[in-house]
């Protein structure tokens, strides 16, 4: 992978996460400590919080789509 396909997905990336962190907020649940780990580059904790979040609530399918690519993104 080139370093320019690096950045772009490491852009998508930060763009997927921080849309299902403002998503979990929008729902009225406590975003602090993942908006916390988010604010500061901890992006793969950032995400661990959310899947775990999102792990006991019914997903769409956007939803579920971003997720799975950030599992694919993070190794998992």
């Amino acid at each position: 992978m080139s370093r320019c396909d690096s950045d772009t997905s490491d852009t998508v990336a930060i763009i997927k996460l921080e849309d299902l962190i403002r998503g979990l907020g929008d729902d009225g649940r406590d975003i602090s400590a993942i908006g916390h780990f988010f604010e500061v580059g901890e992006w793969l904790i950032a995400f661990e919080g959310v899947e775990n979040a999102f792990s006991n609530i019914p997903l769409d399918n956007e939803t579920r789509d971003k997720l799975l690519w950030l599992r694919g993104y993070f190794g998992d």
